[in-house]
C-alpha cells in the first residue's frame, strides 16, 4: 500500500529544504570528531569505498564556501537528467562530525560499533536539481547500504518494494512528492522528485 504522503513529508522534508537552501545556510560549528549522540551522521562513498560522514536532521548542508568533503561521491550523482541540471556538494564526518546529515541518529552508534566504524567513515553528497529534484548519496565505508537505510528512520520502511528498470528500490509518495531509496553495494541513494516521469529517469541514470 502506498504510504501516507504526510508521513513521507515529515520524514524527508528537512532534507529537501536543506539541499535547496545549501547556498545560504551556515553550517553548525561542530568539530571534526563529534556531534552529540542525538545528531545524525553521513556516509561518504558512492559505489566506491571511501569515507564520509553524517549529521543531524534539521542541520544545514553547508554553503558554497564549504569545501567538498567527499568528491568521489559527487561523481556518482548525475550532472544532468533530461533538461534538469544538478548542483552538487559533499560532506564527511572527519571534517564536520555529525553536523547536517540527511538522516537521524537513531541506531547510528550501534551501526558504527557493530561494523567497526567511526564517524570518519561516514560521508554524503547532495545534488540539487534545477527543477526541484534532490538526489542524495549516503555511504558508511565498507558497510552494506541496506544496513545504512535503517538510519533514515521509519519512513524508509513505509516505502514499498518496487522495480524500476533493472533496479530493486523502495518507492512511495504522491503526486508532486515522489521518493525512491536505492541501495547498491555500500552506496545508498535517495531521490526526491515532484514528477514521476523525471523520477524514473533519474533512477535510471544512477550507477
Amino acid at each position: 500500500m502506498t504510504p501516507d504522503r504526510r508521513l513521507l513529508v515529515g520524514v524527508f522534508a528537512l532534507a529537501v529544504i536543506a539541499a535547496a537552501c545549501g547556498s545560504t545556510i551556515e553550517l553548525p560549528s561542530a568539530g571534526p570528531t563529534a556531534g552529540p549522540a542525538e545528531q545524525s551522521g553521513q556516509p561518504t562513498a558512492g559505489p566506491g569505498d571511501q569515507g564520509g560522514q553524517p549529521t543531524p536532521a534539521g542541520s544545514s548542508y553547508g554553503n558554497n564556501n564549504t569545501a567538498a568533503g567527499a568528491p568521489e561521491l559527487e561523481k556518482a550523482l548525475p550532472d544532468a537528467v533530461g533538461a534538469e541540471t544538478f548542483t552538487k556538494r559533499s560532506y564527511n564526518g572527519s571534517a564536520l562530525g555529525l553536523a547536517g546529515a540527511p538522516f537521524t541518529a537513531n541506531g547510528l552508534d550501534g551501526l558504527l560499533k557493530d561494523n567497526g566504524k567511526t564517524i570518519a567513515d561516514i560521508g554524503w553528497a547532495v545534488g540539487a536539481g534545477s527543477t526541484g529534484s534532490v538526489v542524495t548519496l549516503v555511504r558508511v565505508k565498507g558497510v552494506d547500504a541496506a544496513k545504512t537505510m535503517a538510519l533514515l528512520g521509519p519512513g524508509s520502511t513505509e516505502l514499498r518494494a518496487a522495480t524500476m528498470g533493472t533496479k530493486a528500490v523502495r518507492r512511495g509518495g504522491a503526486t508532486g512528492f515522489w521518493v525512491v531509496l536505492y541501495a547498491t553495494g555500500v552506496a545508498l541513494f535517495r531521490v526526491q522528485c515532484p514528477d514521476s516521469t523525471q523520477l524514473e529517469a533519474i533512477v535510471a541514470a544512477l550507477p
